[in-house]
């Protein structure tokens, strides 16, 4: 796992400056400290840098590389899991040098061009430069595990893992787009490609960019082939294959000529991983887990050591307070350089800096939610779809809209009177409301909005038309937008923050091929959520694990603004300068504040969202980070 950054001069004409490219590879070093390295072009026209985290071939994996002949080269942050297949296949054509997957990258695309990005099983953001034809490609894996960045300023166009590496190649500076504030609202992130730094966009997941120097960027566009399609099968026989993809998907997952760990809480998912890990490695698998002080949803140790107990792991785990994680809070968006409001991400700091202290690989059970029905949404996204349910609950939806803290059921409500699916699906994943995005952002910055949001997200739900409707399309829609640019995307900043990689089984390609073409009601039977999953499970893991509420790696924040967190971001939405005040109405935001303060309304996630985003804002795009006590002092 590394980081890369490159430039392209779309004029033609300017030359790539060497100083410049380090200082941009230099930003991101903590990606990757074992090794650089740089490239330029003949024509000084296409510059690439590369930071090496050594997993794999480790004396030989140098980058950027090229093929003998010098042809190609690439500079690549990833892994593929399925090279060591594609390698023996290239061999009856190629020769290789190395034994890294690297050098497999190089050869596939030789033989395919960009039809070779569809092959791959793996996580990638690359670069590969083209010699012969003066072309520049840049491609994303499928499900946007590893993130990549890239801007256009003063007739060059830079690109890399980290905004930091993009802003300096580019020249470009900080500010805020107004034109994506609907979406972060929307969602509490910014779906690709949109960022919501000015000039700086993310290639979505599954899509690749050729560029030339002395031509304008031209529009990015899918390498994945194959839509996903629900198929009907035997409830039997869908357990077993499911057992057999897992176990494959972490067999392939555990190559490394490095130690091997586990990110571990007290649910179903990483419990299944670390029994398949134990299975293949025959040995303790070393364990990693998070709590926070106290008793509630926010600590799973308990449950966790009992499941490193199930599968006889070297367990590891670490207590945090909330002085620990509010020291942190501020200075995280120096690494997410996104303000994602998820308030697990100081969490997921500390217990990734505890694995970095063992070991450089870790993997984790995302993805297997999004893919399979874990959180209650989906609830509403199944029952929703039915005409009648939301007849329903539209007739009860003025009184449920007074209930107090009950926002999951006002987003139910909203959603039922949605026109259509797809704005349903808006609706019950949005944390404001469409009428609360109106009262809550200033006119002339709301002006500027004209639907931009959907334009893209549009696309994404029309690739789904092969699912069955309502909740099928609704993981579909998920996969491709939650998952890549907020829990993958602060997931691959907090690990990659400590020079650690995250692997992610669950977004397996075969494992995910499989579990989208089974029927949703093998996903979500009744209320029970993850039903193929757990059913799975059994045998492998004890009734109690498979019997417990999902609880997630959850926050104690709710509390928290109730208490001194109020107080405290009340003061920073209100300063002078703040982020809150030039671009939403303060009344609106302080009211906020108060009616989460008073009991009235669970306001924690809208109130985390505006938080987030006024340190990100003071932080990264001003540079002038708030005084550590303006919110730990309370």
């Amino acid at each position: 796992m590394c980081g890369i950054s490159g430039v392209i001069a779309l004029d033609g004409r300017s030359r790539v400056d060497a100083a410049r490219l380090t200082r941009a590879s230099d930003s991101i070093r903590h990606r990757g400290p074992d090794d650089s390295g740089t490239f330029v072009s003949p024509a000084g026209t296409v510059g690439l840098a590369h930071r090496r985290l050594s997993i794999i071939d480790l004396t030989t994996g140098h980058q950027p590389m090229s093929t003998p002949d010098g042809r190609l080269w690439i500079v690549f942050n990833g892994e593929i899991y399925n090279y060591r297949e594609l390698r023996a296949e290239l061999l009856k054509t190629a020769a290789f040098r190395t034994t890294s997957d690297t050098e497999v990258i190089l050869q596939l695309f030789r033989a395919h061009g960009a039809r070779a990005f569809d092959l791959m099983n793996g996580i990638f953001a690359l670069a590969i430069y083209d010699a012969d034809a003066d072309e520049l490609t840049l491609a994303r894996d499928h499900f946007g595990v590893k993130p990549l960045y890239y801007a256009e300023h003063g007739g060059w166009l830079a690109f890399g893992s980290e905004i930091k590496a993009v802003l300096e190649g580019a020249q470009l500076g900080r500010e805020v787009d107004e034109t994506a504030l609907e979406a972060f609202l929307t969602f509490r992130y910014n779906p690709a490609p949109e960022t919501l730094v000015r000039g700086v966009s993310k290639l979505p997941a599954g899509h690749f960019l050729t560029l030339r120097p002395g031509r304008p960027s031209g529009s990015t566009r899918s390498f994945v082939r194959a839509r996903s399609s629900t198929v009907p099968c035997d409830t039997r026989e869908a357990v077993d294959e499911y057992r057999r993809l897992v176990i494959a998907a972490v067999r392939r997952q555990l190559v490394a000529d490095v130690p091997v760990g586990l990110f571990l809480s007290g649910g179903v998912d990483s419990a299944a991983i670390g029994h398949a890990m134990a299975e293949e490695l025959g040995s303790a698998v070393p364990t990693f887990s998070v709590g926070f002080e106290g008793v509630g949803d926010y600590n799973e140790l308990t449950d966790a050591r009992a499941t490193a107990s199930h599968i006889g792991a070297e367990h590891h785990e670490l207590v945090i307070t909330r002085q620990d994680y509010l020291r942190f809070f501020p200075q995280s968006f120096f690494y997410t350089e996104e303000p994602v409001a998820e308030s697990t991400i100081s969490a997921l700091w500390y217990v990734a800096g505890l694995a970095a202290q063992h070991l450089k690989v870790v993997l984790a059970g995302q993805g297997a939610d999004e893919l399979q029905a874990g959180y209650r949404r989906y609830l509403g996204a199944r029952y929703l779809s039915s005409p009648l349910s939301r007849a329903l609950l539209r007739g009860i939806g003025g009184p449920l809209r007074r209930l107090p803290r009950s926002m999951a059921l006002k987003r139910a409500a909203s959603a039922a009177e949605a026109e259509g699916e797809f704005e349903r699906i808006l609706r019950l994943v949005g944390i404001f409301t469409p009428l609360e995005r109106v009262k809550l952002v200033k006119e002339d910055v709301r002006a500027s909005w004209a639907g931009r949001e959907t334009r893209r997200l549009e696309t994404v739900f029309g690739d789904a038309a092969g699912l069955e409707a309502g909740l099928a399309r609704m993981l579909y829609f998920d996969a491709r937008t939650t998952l890549p640019d907020d829990l993958l995307l602060f997931n691959d900043k907090m690990t990659m923050a400590h020079s650690l990689e995250m692997r992610v089984p669950f977004l397996d390609r075969e494992l995910v091929a499989f579990v989208e073409s089974v029927p949703a009601s093998l996903k979500l039977r009744g209320w029970r959520r993850k039903y193929l999953h757990k059913r799975a499970m059994e045998g492998w893991l004890p009734v109690e694990t498979l019997r417990r509420r999902k609880r997630g790696f959850a926050t104690p924040v709710d509390e928290w603004f109730r208490s001194g967190l109020g107080p405290a971001a009340r003061s920073l939405f209100a300063s002078p300068h703040s982020g809150c005040r030039r671009f939403f109405d303060l009344d609106v935001v302080l009211r906020l504040v108060a009616e989460h303060a008073s009991g009235r309304e669970a306001r924690h996630l809208q109130l985390f969202a505006l938080l987030s985003f006024e340190i990100w804002y003071q932080t990264f795009i001003e540079q002038r980070p708030p005084a550590a006590d303006a919110v730990m002092g309370w």
